[in-house]
This record gives structure tokens, sequence and C-alpha cells, in this order.
């Protein structure tokens, strides 16, 4: 698998917002570039649920 370097991260967090406590689902997980970002806003009060069709992406 090779890594894959998310891109418009910074436009993704303002256009969603996240804050601590919030719950969010990423559904196209990937290598979590995107949701790792928005964990660290989030947690530890909120949630969040990441899941991907493609398991060879997965840990």
């Amino acid at each position: 698998m090779r890594f894959h370097k998310p891109v418009m991260v910074d436009e993704v967090i303002r256009y969603l917002q996240p804050e601590k406590g919030d719950i969010m689902v990423d559904c196209t997980v990937g290598t979590a570039g995107h949701s790792y970002e928005i964990a660290k806003l989030i947690l530890p009060q909120g949630r969040l649920i990441a899941i991907d069709q493609d398991e060879e992406v997965l840990a």
C-alpha cells in the first residue's frame, strides 16, 4: 500500500467546523489523513466513526 497525502485538509476543516464533543463519520477513511486532523479537534469528548470499503487501506 502506498501512502496517500491528503489534499485540501484545511478547507475540509473549515467547511465541517468540527468541535470538541462532536460525533463525526468518515465513510472513506483510507489512510486517515483527514480523520486524523478531525480527531484532534473533537476528541476526547467526541467520537469519530471511521470505515472504508477497501480493506487494503485499513490497518
